[in-house]
């Protein structure tokens, strides 16, 4: 998949059909959430040669599988010119415990990363709006308690009992 830039009206006019999967269907917003969005929309739709505010939701860092540190990647984020940032690390599965330092977070360094990301918001508050999510399979009972937000992912699947990753498929 290659991304590309565009305005809204193209992007709303495109004949691509969006679905959302039933494992994320169950995830509600919030009032502030609808509020923020409807005015994004009107920001964006108020001009036809304004693009979509530059923001992202689904960023990985080194408390998972990224690359990069959290700070690094606001910082980039910013140089590209991004409005919003949303940190959605992988949580910790608690029925797989042998991929942990493979790609989750482990359970005592999401506290940390919380703390983190949190301090860099606050950072650089005058410069981009910062979010603390997480993604977490459907699979997992871990809590989700003190993320801005959660994004569904479906990387196992459970028959008899035992966890298979989809990934390695």
């Amino acid at each position: 998949m290659i991304a590309e830039a565009t305005t809204l009206l193209k992007f709303l006019k495109n004949s691509t059909q969006f679905i959302i999967p039933i494992y994320q269907r169950n995830y509600s917003w919030t009032n502030k959430q609808c509020d923020q969005l409807w005015d994004d929309i009107l920001r964006a739709g108020e001009d036809d040669k304004m693009r979509f505010p530059n923001m992202n939701f689904h960023t990985h860092t080194t408390y998972c599988d990224g690359k990069e540190t959290a700070e690094q990647m606001v910082q980039a984020a910013i140089a590209k010119g991004f409005t919003r940032l949303g940190f959605s690390g992988h949580g910790f599965n608690d029925f797989r415990p042998e991929d942990q330092e493979v790609w989750c977070m482990r359970p005592e360094d999401v506290p940390k990363y919380q703390t983190e990301v949190r301090a860099l918001a606050e950072k650089y508050q005058d410069k981009i709006e910062i979010l603390c999510g997480v993604e977490q399979d459907a699979c997992s009972t871990a809590p989700t308690e003190g993320f801005d937000y959660v994004i569904g992912s479906v990387h196992y699947v459970e028959k008899n009992g035992m966890y298979y990753c989809v990934d390695e498929s």
